[in-house]
């Protein structure tokens, strides 16, 4: 949270807390903007959730946050399916709040069940066998090695490697890489070496002889490993290294007996060659019982969507 805050925060920090027998049970890691708190998210964001060591204590959160009546309350990429959604919407409805939800994104995700032959021989075999046929005319080139390291040596290095990586293509012509910009890159840095200081980074290279081509930046924490971003070298597009580094790091999952492997993101074709599982990220807004509130209510809930149609219907018609 204070890598994120130091990057992309804006308005004041403000983390709501509970106790129990003088013992820290609950967090919740907000900003304040005016008379509005959000959740410390973007897109940069895996998820988010109230740190709770249970339900009690999390409920103790939600009217903790309402009690404060800000005329806005927005948690965005909150896991649909977990308790935590569905509580801060009881717990706004009760304090008169008008609610919205709707889904920011579906993620693929690989659960991690059984062994990893039985899981890749369920793959198409058209993919598998054009990764085999790939592979070998990569090592035809030169070795092709899989690596895969913890950062808490040589970080600074290995990211200079990967990172130029996740830039390559697309990203960088968009401006959407870490690279592109100075925030984004601190935040990505400042997590990098928080992670390897608590033994939760993974670094993965696919490399031809020692040159690395495909790139993931992965958080494996609590039995899960987290796709964060990624990239290869598009010299070698063709050839699908990104593809190859992918086998390589399920087969780690699998091996390691981990819980699950999140793609995170978009439900892009290249995650939906391995899953068709996905989770659902939902954006929660609540708008105080008040006469501003209503003003916000009505702006979301009727204005965003009129606007969405007529820039619809702009598209349309210059097409």
């Amino acid at each position: 949270y204070e890598a994120w805050w130091a990057a992309f925060g804006r308005g004041t920090p403000h983390v709501e807390t509970t106790y129990r027998d003088g013992g820290l049970v609950g967090v919740a890691a907000l900003g304040r903007r005016g008379p509005a708190v959000e959740s410390m998210t973007n897109w940069h964001t895996v998820e988010y959730d109230l740190l709770a060591e249970d339900d009690a204590a999390a409920g103790e959160l939600a009217r903790a946050i309402f009690s404060r009546r800000p005329r806005r309350a927005s948690f965005a990429f909150m896991t649909a399916g977990e308790s935590a959604i569905d509580l801060l919407r009881s717990t706004a409805e009760e304090n008169g709040y008008r609610t919205i939800r709707r889904t920011l994104e579906q993620s693929p995700y690989v659960p991690i069940d059984g062994e990893w032959d039985t899981y890749r021989a369920g793959r198409e075999r058209r993919l598998l066998s054009e990764i085999g046929r790939r592979r070998r005319r990569l090592e035809a080139e030169a070795p092709v090695r899989f690596e895969l390291l913890d950062g808490r040596e040589r970080l600074s290095a290995l990211l200079d490697e990967g990172l130029p990586l996740e830039a390559s293509g697309w990203k960088a012509e968009q401006g959407t890489a870490i690279l592109s910009d100075p925030s984004t890159l601190a935040f990505y840095t400042n997590l990098a070496r928080y992670a390897a200081g608590r033994g939760a980074l993974r670094l993965a290279f696919l490399r031809l002889g020692e040159r690395p081509i495909a790139f993931q930046f992965l958080i494996e924490d609590s039995d899960t490993l987290y796709f964060l971003k990624g990239g290869f070298e598009t010299e070698y597009r063709k050839l699908g290294p990104g593809a190859m580094l992918i086998e390589e790091v399920l087969a780690y999952a699998f091996a390691r007996r981990l819980r699950s492997y999140e793609f995170l993101g978009f439900p892009e074709p290249f995650k939906l060659d391995w899953t068709d599982r996905l989770r659902e990220r939902d954006l929660l807004q609540a708008f105080a019982p008040s006469a501003a509130g209503v003003v916000d209510w009505t702006a979301w809930a009727v204005g965003r969507p009129l606007a969405k149609r007529a820039m619809s219907a702009l598209k349309r018609a210059k097409q």
